[in-house]
């Protein structure tokens, strides 16, 4: 995901929920990719950084995760917070993600590490781990194809999902990943990134945010229709791009 659409992406969710919650401060003034928009009634407000939870559910080696790092530090330093305790906080409090690749987990667990050593060089001896973490079939006999998408591998509710989930057409699908998507993803079965989006509205808490990349096929094929709906008619959309 290129650097400037990672922040795109962090500053509208993530930034939007601190804007959001303190009206007051200047921060927005830090916020270079912030589309300024009525935010809607009802989004969700958190008293403290601490408090904000940040999900991306197929992380890859962690680059959308590594721009929310660098906004979430910015934001505990709007709250006054000391800079030398904030990368424990962002790791063992904030960043959460998911992947089937387990090695791409390691990658993004290793840049984390780093990026938190760069901004403090102590961080190392306190042992802290990211929450990230590869699904296995310990955790589901179908856990390494699907991942994210099984919703009993949890249940957790985030203040942002953050995503740039894969994309795969449900022609290039097997009999029985197709017959698997239609049953617990009838609304969004035509491509996985579609049900990436179904799957992220229901991990947000209420008034949270889904900040994610997608195919453009979702807004006008037929077979998205209720797709369509569903967000039309239950969700907002603040902020789009092509």
């Amino acid at each position: 995901t290129p650097a400037y659409v990672a922040k795109y992406l962090a500053e509208n969710s993530i930034g939007r929920l601190w804007v959001n919650s303190k009206p007051h401060s200047s921060f927005i003034d830090k916020l270079g990719r912030y589309v300024i928009c009525q935010n809607p009634d009802g989004m969700a407000t958190v008293d403290s950084p601490e408090e904000i939870r940040v999900l991306d559910p197929a992380c890859g080696t962690g680059n959308l995760l590594t721009a929310a790092f660098d906004l979430l530090y910015e934001i505990y330093l709007d709250a006054n917070y000391r800079p030398d305790v904030i990368p424990e906080l962002i790791l063992s409090k904030n960043l959460f993600g998911y992947d089937i690749d387990a090695r791409a987990v390691d990658a993004a667990k290793a840049i984390l590490i780093a990026k938190a050593h760069q901004k403090q060089s102590h961080f190392f001896r306190r042992g802290i781990e990211p929450q990230i973490r590869a699904f296995t079939e310990d955790d589901h006999p179908d856990a390494g194809l699907y991942g994210s998408l099984i919703r009993e591998l949890d249940e957790t509710k985030y203040h942002v999902i953050l995503a740039n989930p894969p994309y795969m057409g449900s022609k290039h699908f097997s009999k029985a990943m197709s017959a698997w998507a239609k049953k617990h993803y009838p609304d969004s079965s035509r491509d996985l990134c579609s049900m990436f989006i179904e799957r992220g509205l229901e991990m947000v808490v209420p008034g949270g945010m889904i900040a994610m990349i997608t195919m453009e096929s979702w807004m006008f094929l037929t077979s998205f229709e209720r797709l369509r709906r569903r967000i039309i008619e239950d969700q907002t959309i603040i902020t789009l791009a092509h």
